[in-house]
């Protein structure tokens, strides 16, 4: 167990902490880590950037030159960066776990994971320049989380990701954004551009989209689209971008108009007058 200070570098696993908010200057990352199983604990303090001042630094960076695997971030906030919240780039890591952070006010996004198989859970990330939550690697779960006002997509969660339960509000484009053969389940998104966007072979069930300026649920070729509320979006409540999905028992009215046709769709009871 050891405490962290502002500008620390961990090169060792281990369970760090801090005790104070700590205040990053413009010149370096708030906390550096370049090793593998660390856990750090932020107590309910905060790491405060310079006001998106000086170079492009970030509130937690994972340095992109070690492999870096199984590191946790969580209880507290990580605020005012130029770069993100918390970044981390590398492709090739597994794990990353941010449970209970509040990423605010950061230049590019609040939380940005490259890596596979991560968890982001109970999170906030609000009005942040670009994504409320990024991440790249396959396998990532993204559960329970807050998005709103971030000046691109409030979650963008890339293949095969499971996105639960998140509200999304007030974002530029999409509340949530999901990569080939996910499942999005159980989130509520309204004043967005797009509710939802779910790329091909998703599983989009359970949500509930409202007064979006674009559509409610905007569905690629062959996903299953079952049991959503889709009400009050300026364009569709839910719009098929492409072929072979199934679709059946989703509510749509007041919306531009309802829901468009789908090619070679099967379609089952929907209530889409």
């Amino acid at each position: 167990m050891e405490t962290c200070s502002n500008g620390h570098t961990i090169t060792s696993s281990g369970f760090y902490f801090i005790t104070k908010d700590l205040q990053a200057p413009a010149s370096s990352h708030g906390i550096t880590i370049q090793s593998s199983n660390v856990t750090i604990d932020l107590m309910g303090f905060s790491l405060v950037g310079p006001r998106l001042v000086g170079g492009d630094y970030s509130g937690i960076w994972v340095d992109t030159a070690q492999g870096n695997d199984n590191i946790e971030i969580r209880n507290g906030t990580i605020r005012n960066f130029r770069y993100c919240g918390y970044y981390s780039a590398k492709t090739e890591t597994e794990g990353h776990r941010l449970i209970n952070i509040r990423a605010i006010e950061n230049g590019n996004a609040g939380i940005s994971i490259a890596g596979r198989t991560s968890l982001i859970k109970d999170c906030t990330s609000r009005e942040n320049g670009e994504w409320g939550i990024f991440t790249l690697g396959y396998g990532t779960i993204i559960t329970g989380n807050t998005c709103t006002r971030n000046g691109n997509q409030g979650i963008y969660g890339s293949m095969a990701a499971a996105i639960t339960g998140n509200t999304c509000t007030w974002n530029t484009r999409a509340g949530i954004a999901g990569g080939h053969s996910g499942i999005i389940k159980e989130n509520t998104c309204y004043y967005n551009e797009d509710g939802i966007y779910a790329g091909r072979g998703c599983t989009i069930t359970g949500n509930t989209c409202s007064l979006n300026t674009n559509h409610g649920i905007s569905v690629q070729e062959g996903s299953t689209v079952i049991g959503n509320t889709s009400f009050e979006n300026a364009n569709h409540g839910i719009s098929f971008a492409g072929t072979y999905s199934y679709v059946d028992q989703n509510t749509c009215y007041n919306n531009g108009t309802n829901m468009n046709s789908c090619t070679n769709c099967t379609v089952g009871l929907n209530l889409a007058p």
